[in-house]
């Protein structure tokens, strides 16, 4: 009986590493067979059916643990590599393709198996490098089944890396369906991030008599209410490189247009035209 209850701790121990409704259900069942075994094979008129039950621990424990080292693998080992990004790429990158990229990988595909579908898309932010490592993609999901947030990223040429996070507040009513964010992103890509650039750099100039000189360039791709716009917004945002007093590189915001997936300009933040 001891080993059962060390596979039992030990199964226990990976799922509270990887949360879910279906992790919950196993580790419910498995009490539920322990309890019973306990009590049964203590009555020796019930020998068989605490053979049976014990068998079928047996058989539980042993998918679980598969289960969840696959699970592990998948995710720390299997994931797919973030593209390289930089700013003599970034212009030219499809999010459509980003987003299928890793929406079809195994790995992502085990995890929407394992929460019943419930991830859901919220933010992709690509930025073209950051101070201390090259560029790469940023996303997060909202987890529904557990109410959590998933942070999937790295810099490119890297595995993607999951972080699932404790708390979340659950997504608005008129949150937009998969398949209208999917149209965002397609619509996004039908007028390119070169098209969405050249605006933004177009109202700067407008707006300070200026050119601008880039360091970072920032996409932020999710969910905005603006004005009487609910839906799918593209920001574009631009920094600065320069030096502190210490003589510490900073990256300072030079400034940030936010749009409509059609290209209509939902706001201009002038506070950052320096």
């Amino acid at each position: 009986m001891i080993v059962y209850f060390v596979l039992f701790s030990f199964y226990l121990l990976l799922f509270i590493t990887q949360p879910s409704t279906l992790a919950y259900i196993l580790i419910g069942i498995t009490g539920a067979i322990v309890i019973s075994l306990i009590v049964f094979q203590r009555i020796s008129s019930q020998k068989a059916l605490a053979k049976l039950l014990k068998y079928s621990y047996i058989g539980i424990a042993v998918f679980v643990l598969v289960f969840a080292s696959l699970g592990l693998y998948l995710v720390s080992f299997a994931g797919p590599i973030v593209p390289q990004v930089n700013n003599s790429n970034i212009l030219d990158a499809s999010v459509t393709q980003y987003l299928q990229t890793l929406e079809q990988s195994t790995s992502f595909r085990f995890l929407q198996a394992e929460h019943f579908g419930t991830l859901t898309f919220e933010e992709l932010s690509i930025v073209s490098g950051y101070s201390n490592a090259p560029g790469g993609l940023q996303w997060t999901f909202n987890v529904g089944d557990v109410n959590k947030k998933m942070d999937i990223g790295q810099s490119g040429g890297e595995p993607y890396f999951y972080d699932l996070l404790p708390q979340n507040s659950p997504l608005p009513q008129n949150y937009p369906s998969n398949q209208q964010i999917v149209n965002s992103f397609k619509q996004i890509d039908s007028l390119g991030l070169h098209w969405f650039y050249d605006q933004a750099v177009g109202e700067y100039q407008n707006a300070t008599g200026s050119k601008a000189t880039i360091a970072v360039l920032t996409f932020d791709i999710g969910f905005d209410n603006v004005d009487n716009y609910r839906g799918i917004t593209l920001s574009m945002m631009t920094q600065k490189e320069g030096l502190d007093n210490f003589g510490n590189h900073v990256y300072p915001g030079i400034f940030e247009v936010e749009f409509q997936p059609d290209g209509t300009i939902l706001s201009s933040n002038n506070h950052l035209f320096v």
